[in-house]
């Protein structure tokens, strides 16, 4: 697609999660994952799904769902029905052993699991602009040097905010 002269790549969304009872068990899985690194401060379940490429089929699914719930196609909803259950399923079992695990392991040994919380934060956003077309040439091309410094403004005022609301 082109608009005002500049090219963007559309991808349409591959349904990576068809029926079967593979993609159940690994529907399951991936809700585990996504609801278990919500428990973690500064990682997003829709970004370890983004990584991970399946983003795009939930979120596919969802709307199928959605979809076919409102429109009375008992049939499509039941074949998004058997993605999104152990999905949610998996979320449930997610947020339960992870926030468990992450109790424990802050109550035998704090410090360690500060400094693995506060890498993974760290750490999340080169995740976020490796897999996103965020770094591509046409977007470096046309940022401006002063939205370079207004957003390292809005960092340090964050930042010293954060620090004197925490006193």
């Amino acid at each position: 697609m082109t608009i005002r002269g500049t090219s963007y790549t559309v991808y349409r969304a591959v349904d990576t999660l068809s029926n079967g009872i593979v993609s159940a068990v690994w529907a399951g899985i991936l809700g585990f994952i996504a609801a278990g690194t919500m428990i973690i401060p500064g990682i997003s379940g829709s970004m370890v799904l983004l990584v991970l490429g399946y983003y795009n089929s939930v979120m596919s699914h969802l709307k199928g769902a959605i979809v076919a719930a409102l429109t009375l196609s008992f049939a499509s909803l039941f074949r998004h029905m058997l993605v999104l259950v152990p999905f949610g399923i998996g979320i449930i079992l997610g947020l339960l052993i992870v926030s468990k695990a992450v109790k424990w392991l802050l109550d035998k040994h704090p410090a360690p699991t500060y400094y693995a919380i506060i890498g993974l934060m760290l750490a999340s956003p080169f995740a976020i602009f490796m897999k996103s077309s965020l770094l591509n040439e046409t977007f470096l091309s046309s940022m401006h040097w002063y939205t370079v410094v207004i957003g390292f403004a809005c960092l340090a005022l964050g930042f010293f905010t954060a620090i004197k609301l925490s006193k």
